[in-house]
Formats: structure tokens, sequence, C-alpha cells
């Protein structure tokens, strides 16, 4: 329409009610308007004020786009047919009804597109609060716009990088330093931000942290994950048994694994009465926390999920194989919370020996596995059918909040 464009948005679908299956009921019906011109409407065909279906005018920030065909011939009527083809040929799945409230001349979301920033439009377009949270929309210049200066516009293109590179980019040019590169993109690939390290000596630079963790990555072979939570355990079991965390040689061990068993195994020598009952004094609502793991046990004929039903059991677990469930306080922090829970794999025949340790999420999700010496072994890999079946089975049992927990 004259100065601007009309993206109508369709739905049809069809069923079968007393006909023969070669003749469907059809339906189709337009529930989204959205006029894109010098200001943009939005209209949601709905119920008006309980009384009749009409078109109402309502603020587009509510809804999601839907994605749909698009006439090649309309598409190339487009004012902006040119960016919008840059999106296609790079085949992300970008909705046009989405793409006519959004990216409009001028905006962050065009500058993204012609500088060829495209994984970092992509997350953006996805997720708009990062509009507010770290950008500065009413610069004109895109390095501006997005807080940085243009060296670190340079290496962010460089990098291909998302919204975590640009973060870490951001956090630099505000301590007014510069980071290796091959830092920022593993922290970023990791999902790694600034606070995942809070829990570091705060005498060591992010570089220094980089540096030592790559070390014991390389040392061990294991995961980043792995490698982080090993050395924050460590920290944390070390400030317990009152180390000196202020001299280098203890912050940063030459073998941190090495270290981290070797502070474990000390804790581990406490009787295990006396450790869960200190370990209920301090954490209170503890107690409350087992009767909702109930619903997480399960069995078959080759392994079970047992459930602790006091913190005594927790406890013995650890110590039996060994790990450090017990002797974190991050552990007993997040049941409390109800951000994981501590549960047990067993096997179907011995279910009174400790087996497999798993940190699950209140959804069911798996965050950790761990068995004798803090380990996962290859034998894990037979238990996982089982597991994807529990998975399945306690779906049933959730409360929606549960799920939304997860």
């Amino acid at each position: 329409y004259p100065g601007g464009y009309i993206v109508r948005c369709f739905r049809a679908y069809m069923y079968y009610k007393n006909s023969d299956y070669r003749s469907p009921i059809v339906n189709t019906y337009e529930f989204h308007r959205y006029l894109n011109g010098e200001t943009n409407k939005f209209y949601v065909y709905e119920m008006y004020k309980n009384k009749y279906m009409r078109w109402v005018k309502k603020n587009p920030g509510n809804y999601y786009g839907s994605e749909g065909k698009v006439y090649p011939k309309n598409l190339k009527l487009l004012p902006d047919y040119d960016s919008f083809k840059q999106i296609y040929e790079k085949q992300l799945d970008i909705s046009l009804s989405m793409w006519a409230l959004k990216v409009r001349k001028g905006t962050i979301y065009e500058r993204l597109i012609k500088a060829g920033f495209m994984r970092l439009f992509s997350e953006m377009f996805r997720d708009s609060h990062y509009l507010y949270d770290v950008i500065k929309s009413e610069e004109t210049a895109l390095h501006k716009n997005l807080k940085l200066d243009k060296m670190r516009l340079k290496r962010l293109k460089a990098m291909n990088g998302g919204i975590r590179e640009l973060e870490w980019l951001q956090l630099e040019k505000e301590e007014n330093t510069v980071w290796p590169d091959e830092m920022i993109r593993v922290f970023s690939d990791g999902g790694y931000y600034a606070h995942t390290f809070n829990f570091a000596p705060e005498q060591m630079t992010y570089p220094q942290i980089w540096e030592y963790l790559k070390k014991q990555y390389l040392l061990h072979g294991y995961t980043w994950d792995y490698t982080i939570a090993c050395w924050r355990d460590y920290l944390n079991m070390a400030e317990k048994l009152k180390i000196p965390l202020d001299i280098e040689r203890n912050y940063k061990p030459k073998d941190v694994r090495l270290a981290h068993n070797e502070a474990r195994d000390i804790l581990q020598g406490r009787d295990i009465e006396e450790e869960a009952k200190k370990i209920n004094r301090k954490w209170r609502k503890l107690n409350k926390v087992y009767p909702k793991l109930e619903k997480y046990e399960y069995s078959d004929t080759t392994y079970q999920i047992i459930a602790p039903k006091s913190t005594k059991d927790i406890v013995r677990e650890g110590m039996i194989l060994k790990h450090c469930v017990h002797t974190c306080d991050y552990y007993f922090q997040r049941m409390t919370s109800d951000e994981t829970y501590i549960i047990f794999l067993r096997r179907a025949s011995e279910p009174n020996s400790p087996y497999y340790t798993l940190e699950i999420e209140p959804s069911g999700n798996i965050r950790q596995k761990r068995t004798t010496g803090d380990r996962q072994n290859k034998d894990f890999e037979e238990a996982r059918r089982f597991l994807a079946k529990w998975q399945r089975a306690i779906q049933k049992r959730l409360t929606k909040e549960e799920k939304a927990l997860g």
C-alpha cells in the first residue's frame, strides 16, 4: 500500500469428522496483520470486548512472529528486499512477520546485516532484551551502538561473534586492556560469562584464569566444564580446610585434580553422622527437600533411581564413592533453592550399593554424573537408555512449576 506494505498471516488446518478420508473438512483463517510503514501497526483477529469477532489493534511487542511461506514476487517488492535477501541466502530462520515489525531503516538490525554480523543479528533478533542490555540504540555508528571501538568491532567480526563474544569485548574495553581472542572464543563457546569465574581468587585476572585452566585442560584432557568445576570445588574445599588461599601454589595447584582429590579425602575422614548434622545445621531447609524427591524414583530389571531420604544418605554416598558431593556447599545450596537435586543411580541387583551419583534439575535433566573417584566411566553409556526411559516416565509426575524450573 502507499508508503509501506502489509504482512498477512494465515493458518490452515483440516480434520476428519464422520467423513470419508478423501473429503476432509478444511478451515483457513487470517489471524495476524502487520502494517509496516511510517509507523508499525499490528492487528489480531479475536473476540472484541467479549461481544463479537473483529480486527483488534495490539502492541506488537507481546506477540511472536509466525513462520510461513512468502510468494517470491511479493518478497521482491519489499522496500528492504536487499537486506532480507541476505538473511534468506544465509538460511537464517527468521519470519517475515517479525522482520516487518523489527527491521526498519536506520535500526541496529539493518546496520548489523549491512556490516556482515549475521550471527550477532540472528541472536539479537530472537532475543530483543539484548537491545536494552548490551547496546546503545541512540548512537548512529555501529561500533558505538555495540559499546565498542573500531578495533574491537573488527575483532568481533573476525571471530564471527555473537552476544557472548560481544559482552566479553565490552568488558575488555571497560577494563581498558586487551585479552587473547582465543580466550574470548573458548569462554563464549562454552557459555561462560565473567560471573562464571566469581569463585576464582580476586587477585587473578581473566587471562591468568584462562592460562591456568588451559594448562589443566591440556594436562588431563577432560572437558572445559569438568576442569572449571574441579577447580571451583577444590577452592571451596580448601577454604573449609583453612588452606591459605592468598598463596599462589595453594590457589593454583600444579595438578588441580590431584589437589581436589586430596582435599576431598581429608574432608571425608569425618564421621558420617557428625558430618550430616553439621550440614543440616548450616542448611536448615534441606530436610524439607527430601520428601519432594520421592517422585523421581523409578526402576526396571537392570537399573533403578533411588532418592536420598536424609543428608546422611548423601554423605554416605560421597564417602563410599570418594567424590565431593557432600563436601561442597554448592550442591546443598542448589537443593534448598530447587535449582538441582542429588539422586542415586543403582544396579537393580545391588540396590544398596552406591554406583553413580546424579545431579539433576527439577525437570529431570542430568547436569552431572559421578562414580568412584569423581569419574564418569564407560559403563555409564550402558545406563543411558534406562535414564532416557526414566526421564520420560517422570514427566507425568512433574508439576508445571518443576518443569519451568528445569
